[in-house]
């Protein structure tokens, strides 16, 4: 009966030994297999291709700015599963103006077709500098191409500076000037018996107006003119400049609509064409004949282009580390309102700004700073936290440059006051 017992037990541990042999081996294979495929995917290229003759499609989709807010992990993952577009859409003017200028040093790009459909907000300075970018890239021989369904005003300003500009036959072009519109509460906030305490110092601030008249002051009506006024010239300028057309087409364009249309039976695009401020009246499909001719195909099926998320991916972002150099240039953005305390990217927080400003102030190897302003203002208070340590880099020997972006208001003028020189 021992020796029975014996027997079998060495069987069992005979089994086993070769079941954890055959355990490990699979086990090892399959280690094995992730490594190789590991290495693998390290190795292979799997960036973007780029043919000859590509077209590259700059898809302006989205508010542009100069610092993007931060998105949520949950919001960005709930998106990623509806498969759809963030609902706040932002593009980086950085990454913008670097994607036209690696297109002008990359001789497989033959042309840039401007995507302005989902365009949001820009400011007119954003847009002259990505104006001047599609310029760069002109001067190397090669077309921009802008052709929408409808223009409004800050798609048409940067359709300006394209080689050609096409409208289909149902859009047209929407040039009518700048505006500045409020409501205001005055009437209704008494009806409703709310009471308040306004503190106001200076006769053009406005602000607080809504709630204490029914319409605007003269006051105020005198400033957003003046604003405006000088706004609206330097759109025009522009692009009678890139299109080479007079003054007196854009001012009766935008003053005489009515009458104007009467005269082409409400064809909106025919006027767009006969006032000069459009090249061809094309459907989508002429657009794509014309594009698949620019890349030397026959069939607008055949010719190649690339996305700019796919044109990015390849190029890097715009946006360089200076790394361990000893000189370095700081650039600072406050872009939004300014609130007190700590803000997220977005919103100029008095505490967050000030804390860059000293960190640029302590770092040896920072020997200037640049501060880029896009806001209207907002606390009295964080705005002089931040220009308290404006003045303390100031005090440290380093240079302070200011570049004023859109608008640069209120306390964004307050913080800008101090510096060295101001660019706007």
């Amino acid at each position: 009966m021992k020796d029975l017992l014996l027997s079998l037990f060495g069987i069992f541990r005979f089994t086993g030994r070769v079941l954890t042999a055959i355990r490990n081996t699979i086990l090892n294979i399959i280690l094995l297999v992730i490594i190789v495929a590991a290495v693998a995917s390290l190795l292979i290229d799997r960036s973007p291709k780029l043919p000859d003759n590509s077209i590259l499609v700059l898809s302006l989709a989205g508010d542009i700015v100069e610092e993007k807010k931060p998105i949520s992990t949950f919001a960005r993952l709930f998106e990623e599963m509806d498969d759809e577009q963030p609902k706040d859409r932002e593009i980086l003017l950085q990454d913008i103006v670097h994607l036209i200028d690696r297109a002008a040093e990359d001789k497989r790009i033959t042309a840039i077709l401007l995507d302005m459909k989902d365009m949001g907000s820009a400011g007119l300075d954003q847009l002259q500098v990505i104006g001047s970018a599609l310029k760069r890239f002109r001067k190397t021989g090669r077309q921009v191409i802008a052709a929408e369904d409808l223009y409004t005003q800050k798609q048409y300003y940067l359709a300006s500076y394209a080689d050609l500009v096409a409208v289909n036959p149902m859009g047209g072009v929407d040039l009518h000037g700048f505006g500045a519109y409020s409501l205001y509460f005055r009437e209704a906030l008494e009806k409703l018996r709310v009471n308040f305490h306004v503190f106001r110092v200076g006769t053009y601030k406005s602000a607080v107006e809504p709630i204490i008249r029914d319409s605007m002051s003269p006051e105020a009506r005198q400033q957003n003119s003046l604003w405006l006024t000088s706004l609206w010239d330097s759109y025009v300028t522009d692009i009678i400049s890139e299109r080479e057309i007079g003054r007196p087409n854009i001012d009766a364009y935008t003053n005489n609509i009515a009458s104007l249309l009467a005269q082409t039976g409400g064809d909106t695009a025919r006027l767009a064409l006969n006032m000069g401020l459009v090249d061809k009246i094309w459907t989508r499909s002429q657009v794509q004949a014309h594009l698949a001719s620019i890349a030397g195909t026959s069939s607008e099926r055949d010719y190649t282009w690339i996305s700019s998320a796919d044109f990015l991916e390849m190029i890097g972002p715009a946006a360089a580390d200076a790394g361990s150099s000893p000189n370095k240039i700081g650039i600072l953005i406050a872009q939004g309102n300014i609130l007190p305390g700590k803000q997220p990217t977005g919103v100029i927080g008095g505490d967050t700004l000030a804390a860059l400003i000293r960190q640029a102030r302590k770092e040896d190897s920072v020997k200037a700073v640049v501060l880029r302003i896009n806001s209207g203002g907002g606390s009295a208070f964080a705005s002089e936290i931040i220009r308290q340590e404006l003045l303390e880099l100031k005090e440290s020997g380093k240079p302070l440059v200011v570049s004023m972006g859109t608008v640069a208001a209120s306390g964004g003028y307050w913080i800008a006051a101090d510096a060295d020189e101001i660019w706007a």
